[in-house]
């Protein structure tokens, strides 16, 4: 018996341990590239998640109904046009295909668009960020450091929001293709939700203790930063990924917030997390110390590959030093619910060639 969906015939033993040891985001690809009937259907749900991407979101601010603008991670000028070139960045670009193709490109994004979410409305995102939008982002400062957690965040929830509610929409049936869908994609689906959900709380949680520091202003022994100064690297990045303890009994989930901006001369990198997390990250934070500069580009690298999504780099220095790696790029970031831990470092280090010309 095969599996319902057009060119698709898959043993359905095969097929079950297959789909069970896939990860929560490539079983929603797959399910997006069988519940539609042709590449054009696959593109009209590409459509609607753009969409709910530009529109019909409310601000994050608690009790704000305020709709929300397209919110910059990391403004357009001082720091995103600092590494573009013809007002272009290289960007990740997502691809409307199946798990047994690659579903990534790079490709040049205009700076209004470059990492840019529907977040916060115009009253509060320039109220909260006045401090960084209007000078340059200092990340040996800690203030500045929580400013981008909380912005890092509120805009990892609302991504996770815009999936959920695809998600909930091609449930209802709001679609089209929907003739012949087996049970398990659509619990499949379903499941997807219930995890979005988790994560998308767990989110408000981190929200709810850095707005707590942000409004105390000056109490901030709560939060934990270590930041770096290194050698230019083109690449912009405000972003959160998650380390979880598998060896406790419970599901422990620790954020860790990480920043990548570029000056003139020197780049800033700097790691943050609440200081109650800071046990479970001793032996992270003795990696971060340990091997010199080449080990800590590795990390970068590692955290590149396979921890967030949230960066875009400078053309020419794509061009030079990483558009031969992109498959191997890629590979890794579709392979990432492989390298959770965040104690799990990849060998790969697409910084290498450029470390040897330093």
């Amino acid at each position: 018996m095969g599996i319902v969906g057009r060119g698709l015939n898959i043993n359905i033993l095969k097929f079950n341990y297959w789909f069970k040891v896939m990860s929560m985001t490539d079983k929603e690809k797959f399910i997006n590239g069988i519940i539609h009937k042709s590449a054009s259907e696959v593109m009209k749900l590409k459509h609607t998640l753009r969409k709910n991407k530009k529109k019909d979101w409310y601000c994050c601010f608690p009790n704000c109904s305020n709709k929300a603008i397209n919110s910059h991670l990391l403004q357009r000028n001082g720091v995103l046009d600092r590494i573009s070139e013809n007002g272009h960045v290289i960007s990740f670009i997502e691809l409307p295909k199946p798990p047994s193709q690659q579903r990534f490109k790079f490709g040049r994004v205009g700076l209004k668009e470059a990492l840019s979410y529907p977040v916060f409305c115009n009253h509060h995102d320039t109220t909260i960020f006045r401090s960084i939008e209007e000078r340059k982002i200092d990340l040996a400062n800690k203030w500045d450091n929580l400013l981008l957690a909380y912005r890092s965040t509120t805009t990892e929830r609302r991504k996770k929001e815009i999936r959920k509610r695809v998600n909930e929409k091609i449930i209802k049936g709001i679609l089209e293709g929907y003739t012949e869908f087996p049970d398990y994609a659509l619990n499949a689906i379903r499941k997807t939700i219930s995890q979005l959900q988790y994560e998308i709380d767990k989110n408000k949680s981190d929200e709810f203790k850095l707005g707590q520091f942000l409004n105390r202003k000056t109490c901030v022994d709560g939060f934990e930063q270590y930041t770096f100064i290194i050698k230019i690297i083109p690449i912009c990045s405000a972003s959160v990924f998650s380390f979880f303890d598998k060896s406790a009994k419970e599901n422990i989930r620790v954020p860790i917030f990480f920043n990548l901006i570029p000056n003139k001369n020197y780049t800033f990198c700097s790691f943050g997390w609440f200081k109650e997390d800071s046990p479970l990250l001793r032996k992270f934070q003795k990696k971060l110390f340990s091997g010199g500069i080449k080990n800590l580009f590795k990390i970068i690298s590692d955290i590149l590959c396979t921890k967030i999504e949230n960066w875009v780099v400078n053309p020419s220095f794509y061009t030079e030093y990483l558009e031969e790696q992109e498959s191997i790029i890629f590979d890794y970031f579709s392979n990432s619910h492989l390298y959770k831990h965040v104690d799990t470092v990849i060998e790969f280090n697409m910084f290498e060639a450029y470390l040897e010309e330093l």
